[in-house]
């Protein structure tokens, strides 16, 4: 995977993007390099999950 955003501690915190080798992506809030705040999940098949993320998970918004 390849992360460009902020850091903190060597970590991602802050805003940034994660690209995985498969084609899926996370735009958006880090903590702890964690998914967490406001952000898209985009899968490789153009299914996207936006909204709220809370310690690496979907807390909810909307599925397209």
């Amino acid at each position: 995977a390849k992360y460009v955003g902020e850091v903190k501690n060597g970590i991602p915190n802050g805003q940034g993007t994660l690209n995985f080798p498969g084609g899926d992506h996370y735009t958006g809030g880090f903590k702890a390099g964690r998914f967490d705040g406001i952000g898209t999940y985009i899968d490789a098949d153009g299914s996207r999950k936006t909204g709220e993320w809370r310690g690496g998970s979907y807390d909810g918004g909307s599925k397209i």
